[in-house]
């Protein structure tokens, strides 16, 4: 899970997760185990959907990262 290391160390309560425009990204089920036995709740959506979930979200969770895919 190196590619989520940062996130990790943030300490997150929640990860939104931006799937791309078309929402073709794939999270493997092994990441969103391990990210869920850290603690951290999972929320995956097309990359506008995120950003508005993040927005709304944010207004709430005070510890909240999002890791988006911009195609």
């Amino acid at each position: 899970m190196t590619d989520l290391d940062d996130i990790m160390s943030a300490k997150p309560d929640v990860l939104i997760i931006g799937t791309g425009y078309y929402g073709r990204m794939w999270v493997p089920d092994e990441t969103r185990r391990d990210l869920g036995e850290q603690g951290i709740k999972v929320r995956q959506a097309k990359t506008g959907d995120a950003v508005s979930g993040f927005n709304a979200l944010q207004k709430k969770c005070t510890r909240i990262v999002a890791a988006l895919r911009l195609t």
